[in-house]
């Protein structure tokens, strides 16, 4: 019509010469025409393309059938009060059924098209039937399986038959009916408890009561809503509400107020974040549930408790020595009951194996001398803790012009040659008691065959020569013979190891900052602490546990945690040493002796640490 009358239009605009000529007299024609002729339905062609505009009112419904953009029929009718109670995609999804059996005998047998201006019906119209959470969707979606309907969404400005329709309908109504025609097994009404507290819950909250307002309303402009309901705004059109009970799809909406609950039902068996967060994901819903799901997972005692153990890290290899017994390993045996000091050399390998009477410091410290005055006296002495950091021995060490370096607690590797070498003596120890051999002479043996990496035996290595055992050997060669490029065979070795073992060694190596909460690993399990500073060496700390007892630890035993460390006692120890003050109200390390006065000793102040 607007095109008909331009021409008329025209003359009307100001500064136009009012001519009145023929097309002017045509087009007033045509619209008399038009106001005063009822328009004609087409006739039916079976032959084209069907298409049905569906939509619903607050109380009515109405629908026309179209071919190629021209009414066929038009229908519809008024709500039952029931029906005016529905939801407006339960609304919306009536009319298509009110369309459905009303064009019956036209679309029956054919693929059609069905045009809505209500976008989330043509996402319930995909799923399968048992994938809708509504039952009364449920039984509408069966209703239209007798036909083969392709819904599109169409706005609601450009669908004018039907939302006419809709609004100005027929004073007549009847009510759909969506029960099975047929009763197979009959039982009573089961009524789940926790749906029950979540409906009651979800008209208390104020989040949700609002969106079960605009759900049976209609949902107002964005800019019109609270901010804690805008959460949901984008969602609007997965939302779905059955027995009072929220639904965003097929997955429950839970109150704020049983979200606490629904957490720890969550992780009742303790299961990891990705596997309860898609255990979440398949059946319910609130904004921001990963995050406190995860928030949740880190604060839960019983998990950072028994996490899995820390992947290794890079291997941070000992600097190579420059000659040999410049530094040494040492480590303490135990074999059928007798203790023996084991010590071995950094660059030859050359290790010392003797019996120690008493596991005592001074026992160690007078067998120390007997290598030492044989070998020379070493300028590293690397060991673990207990009894080469006791005052004895740092007192010897000092007198002796060496530096002795412990390795973290509990973390063997960082001693890594020692261990191997402890290991190596008992096979030895084990393979003498059995065959009834001197273990001396199985020792001159072992220090005299060829390392294969280094092809120079323990002996060429320290003395430059090879030593006679009771095998024959030639005269020549027992003659002195330097070992050259020794060093540089060792850092080769030394890097074919680290590149070997850094190809399972996924961690990467994490830094810790003073008071920065932590779990510290202890027997297989992690317990809460606090780092106190960096210990002098790499990838160990002084850290406090949550009794207040301040401890040495690699970073192979520690992560981090949000959770808080809850110590017993205002001042740390470590390790049995605990802190206690002097005139100038600087902390001192000393060790507790009973009921004896406490003496302070700055031993330790002097002892590198690994």
């Amino acid at each position: 019509m607007s095109k008909i009358i331009s021409p008329l239009r025209e003359l009307l605009k100001k500064d136009t010469i009012w001519v009145w000529e023929k097309r002017h007299h045509l087009a007033l024609k045509e619209l008399k025409e038009l106001v005063t002729t009822s328009p004609i339905l087409t006739h039916f062609n079976p032959d084209k393309e069907i298409t049905i505009q569906c939509d619903a009112s607050k109380d009515g419904l109405g629908c026309c059938l179209l071919q190629d953009k021209k009414p066929i029929a038009f229908a519809s009718r008024s709500m039952s009060e029931t029906e005016i109670s529905y939801a407006q995609i339960e609304k919306e999804f009536l009319s298509l059924i009110f369309a459905c059996r009303k064009f019956h005998y036209y679309i029956f047998g054919r693929t059609i098209n069905a045009l809505t201006d209500h976008k989330p019906l043509v996402s319930i119209m995909q799923k399968d039937v048992i994938k809708i959470p509504s039952n009364r969707l449920q039984k509408m979606r069966l209703k239209l399986l007798e036909y083969d309907i392709r819904l599109k969404y169409l706005p609601g400005k450009k669908m004018h038959i039907a939302d006419l329709l809709s609004r100005d309908y027929m004073q007549e109504t009847f009510t759909e009916e969506f029960d099975t025609g047929a009763t197979v097994h009959c039982i009573n009404r089961f009524y789940n408890n926790n749906l029950l507290n979540i409906k009651t819950e979800s008209e208390l909250d104020p989040v949700l009561n609002k969106i079960i307002e605009y759900y049976y309303q209609s949902w107002p402009n964005r800019k019109h809503i609270e901010k804690s309901v805008q959460l949901y705004y984008n969602l609007r059109n997965e939302i779905i509400i059955e027995n009072g009970i929220i639904y965003v799809a097929d997955k429950i909406v839970i109150p704020t107020k049983l979200r606490p609950l629904i957490l720890k039902l969550l992780h009742e068996s303790h299961l990891g974040l990705n596997k309860t967060k898609l255990r979440a994901e398949q059946i319910i819903y609130w904004p921001g549930m990963f995050n406190e799901i995860e928030q949740f997972i880190n604060n839960c005692n019983t998990c950072n408790k028994f996490q899995n153990s820390n992947k290794k890290s890079p291997l941070v290899p000992h600097e190579v020595p420059n000659y040999p017994y410049e530094k040494v390993g040492a480590d303490i045996l135990s074999f059928e009951g007798t203790d023996y000091l084991v010590i071995v050399d950094y660059y030859s390998k050359w290790f010392d194996l003797i019996k120690l009477k008493y596991k005592t410091a001074s026992e160690i410290i007078k067998k120390s001398k007997q290598i030492f005055s044989t070998h020379g006296i070493p300028k590293t002495f690397i060991a673990d803790n207990m009894p080469f950091n006791s005052s004895e021995f740092i007192t010897f060490s000092k007198t002796w012009n060496f530096t002795v370096v412990t390795s973290s607690p509990h973390y063997p590797q960082s001693n890594g040659l020692a261990e191997r070498t402890v290991q190596t003596s008992k096979k030895l120890l084990k393979k003498a008691l059995e065959e009834g051999c001197d273990v001396k002479a199985m020792l001159l043996e072992y220090r005299c065959t060829p390392i294969i990496s280094l092809q120079a035996s323990p002996a060429e290595l320290l003395f430059s020569r090879i030593l006679r055992t009771k095998l024959p050997i030639a005269n020549k060669l027992l003659e002195p013979r330097l070992q050259h490029k020794v060093q540089t065979k060792l850092k080769a070795l030394q890097q074919k190891y680290k590149s070997n073992y850094d190809k399972t060694a996924t961690k990467k190596e994490t830094q810790f900052k003073p008071n920065t909460n932590i779990l510290i690993q202890n027997n297989k399990v992690w317990l809460p602490g606090k780092v106190i500073a960096k210990a002098n060496a790499p990838r160990s700390y002084l850290v406090e546990n949550n009794n207040g007892t301040i401890i040495r630890r690699n970073t192979k035993h520690l992560k981090n945690t949000k959770i808080n460390v809850t110590g017993n006692s205002k001042e740390g120890n470590i390790e049995g040493k605990s802190k206690v003050k002097n005139k100038s109200n600087k902390s001192v390390l000393v060790k507790e002796l009973s009921t004896r006065p406490i003496r302070k000793k700055k031993y330790l102040t002097d002892l590198k640490i690994l």
